[in-house]
């Protein structure tokens, strides 16, 4: 029997690929990749992270950037005003509530709390930071929301999602999936009861596997593109050091991706995290915090990005960052202020 290696490609072996490899020439194929152009309409969703791509996408033209509501500079840039949505819980309960299959009706306590008599919206707290005069413009200010939220899966030719977090904050009585803890973002007011959960192997693919048939039942031609944010946790509920929880985390959401884009027609992985996460340079695509991606790391990204989902290289559009950028918008981030991190 002949060494069953010697087909093998070279990206198959360290040596060639890694270990004589310049870090900036490190070229990593999605999996399952499909073929992008011009005329796709991508929509963008997803963790902090996510708003990079979409910022490079809408800059350089590389295909449309569907954003189906208008946005502020203070809010985070995705395709609709949901904010960050870190988890697939959090994902699959938005696309229940936009097609009406939700059981927690929007007037629920569970969903609002009460501060110096404004209502805060809990699924997007960033979004309206001061809140609404009263609940029935916070509910009617949803409607408007998931509404174009509908429009924005059924017009989209392609959805990128980035995962973010396993950890999350749930209502106790409804099991409503927040995007971080209320209690960090009102924290002398009138709260709904909460419980911590975070979500093991079994519990995030089946919540990504259930958004992926929801979205293709509103939009069955729907490409899909899954990444797993590189940004670590800002911060854990759980007993483990930081870095062991944002290890463990990773992990589950990078098997997650990558065994949905296996069995999954139309659903790609895009690696990401591995491009920015790699111990294996001595140079780093993390700025001094060890935490925020470099503007050089980011650019890696989408030009493997490019390269793996686009038959024909995209027209050079110039850098990717501009001083005019906004900056990307963390929740987790913005919840932690009011203790000093």
């Amino acid at each position: 029997m002949s060494n069953p290696y010697k087909a093998k490609p070279e990206t198959s072996f360290w040596k060639p690929s890694v270990g004589k490899c310049a870090h900036d020439a490190l070229t990593l194929a999605p999996q399952n990749a499909f073929a992008l152009s011009a005329d796709d309409r991508v929509a963008t969703a997803g963790s902090c992270f996510a708003q990079n791509v979409a910022k490079h996408i809408k800059r350089a033209g590389l295909m449309h950037f569907l954003q189906v509501e208008e946005q502020r500079e203070d809010q985070p840039l995705f395709s609709a005003n949901y904010g960050n949505i870190y988890t697939p819980l959090q994902l699959k309960q938005l696309i229940e509530r936009a097609n009406g299959q939700s059981d927690i009706p929007e007037d629920h306590g569970d969903t609002y709390a009460v501060a110096k008599a404004r209502y805060i919206d809990l699924y997007r707290p960033y979004i309206e930071p001061a809140g609404y005069v009263s609940l029935e413009d916070l509910v009617n200010a949803r409607k408007a929301h998931l509404d174009a939220v509908m429009r924005m899966f059924r017009d989209a030719t392609v959805f990128v999602f980035t995962l973010g977090l396993t950890e999350c904050w749930r209502a106790a009585a409804t099991g409503a999936a927040y995007p971080v803890a209320p209690a960090t973002v009102v924290e002398d007011g009138s709260l709904p009861a909460t419980m911590f959960d975070n979500q093991d192997f079994a519990a995030t693919y089946e919540a990504m596997a259930d958004a992926i048939a929801l979205i293709r039942g509103l939009n069955p031609a729907l490409k899909i593109m899954l990444t797993v944010s590189p940004v670590p946790l800002t911060a854990t509920y759980t007993d483990d050091h930081v870095l062991a929880a944002t290890t463990y985390s990773k992990s589950v959401l990078r098997a997650v991706a990558g065994e949905l884009a296996s069995k999954l027609e139309d659903v790609s992985y895009f690696p990401s995290y591995e491009i920015i996460t790699a111990p294996y340079w001595p140079e780093s695509y993390y700025d001094a915090n060890r935490r925020t991606v470099s503007e050089v790391g980011i650019a890696h990204v989408m030009r493997t990005f490019e390269a793996g989902y686009f038959k024909t290289a995209p027209q050079d559009a110039g850098s990717l960052f501009a001083a005019d950028d906004r900056n990307v918008i963390c929740d987790d981030e913005q919840s932690m202020e009011s203790i000093g991190f």
